[in-house]
């Protein structure tokens, strides 16, 4: 029978918070939150939360070898019909594995060598930023994408919502490994980060709640805060008034059929 919806929640020893779900399911589900997004970029820095999105998919042991990544994180995760994903967003960085629970252990191994500190190899770094160049440039061609950036860069001239996930063609190719790890010391810290595991993990004994517990421990518990930008202040830029006069943004776009989207004032 299927446990009643009761969250628990534990903290880890560096004060990362672990929301744990047990549900009686042949799959488990962990997702690593990171309190970071394209909003929480400053001028030169756009798109490097996305950036860092795609770096940390980049081999443990390859970083600890100085060699370049060859994928062995995912294929581990795949090889035992894992599925490890991400996306970045305005707000935050997600990271996600779902499996089959009987793998859960092993794979919460692999999934937490990918969330220790990184070393970032240049060779990496130049491959994923022609990777992102390259999807920066589908987007310009895709009318949905283009859509959606039109509408929020209209909406938000001020504020950082105006500005695309994805970052710019300029910045990203100003970019250096220095500067990344710059941006991540400073965000990817234990005040910004929270962990949520779904699966069946209940026991007499709680053999296996505490086994989990302990790979967490391991791998995320270990992060210290960085105290240099713990009091650091930011504030994000304030957007003026909405205009209380409609005006329309045309962008032209080579399609058969055209699309629209539309922002109004109303709060519902």
């Amino acid at each position: 029978m299927q446990t009643q919806f009761n969250p628990t929640e534990i903290k880890l020893s560096n004060g990362i918070p672990v929301i744990l779900q047990h549900s009686d399911s042949s799959v488990a589900a962990t997702y690593w939150w990171i309190k970071v997004g394209s909003a929480d970029e400053q001028k030169g820095e756009e798109g490097f939360a996305h950036f860092l999105e795609h770096m940390l998919f980049k081999d443990a042991t390859a970083k600890e070898m100085g060699m370049p990544s060859s994928g062995k994180t995912a294929r581990a995760i795949e090889s035992l019909g894992g599925d490890i994903n991400a996306f970045t967003s305005f707000d935050q960085t997600v990271y996600h594995v779902t499996c089959a629970e009987e793998h859960w252990e092993k794979i919460l191994h692999v999934f937490g060598e990918m969330s220790l500190p990184p070393q970032f190899l240049k060779e990496d770094f130049q491959r994923e930023r022609e990777i992102i160049l390259e999807e920066l440039r589908k987007n310009e061609d895709n009318p949905g994408r283009q859509l959606f950036q039109t509408l929020f860069h209209a909406t938000y001239s001020t504020h950082p919502y105006g500005r695309p996930v994805i970052g710019y063609e300029k910045t990203l190719k100003l970019a250096t490994v220095k500067k990344l790890e710059a941006f991540y010391q400073e965000h990817y810290t234990p005040e910004n980060m929270g962990l949520i595991l779904v699966g069946p993990y209940e026991d007499q004994k709680d053999f296996r709640k505490k086994e989990i517990l302990k790979l967490l421990e391991k791998f995320f518990g270990k992060r210290k805060s960085n105290k240099s930008t713990l009091t650091k202040p930011f504030n994000r830029p304030q957007e003026r008034e909405f205009t209380k006069e409609a005006y329309l943004v045309k962008k032209l776009f080579s399609v058969n059929t055209p699309s629209v989207a539309l922002k109004t004032n109303w709060i519902v």
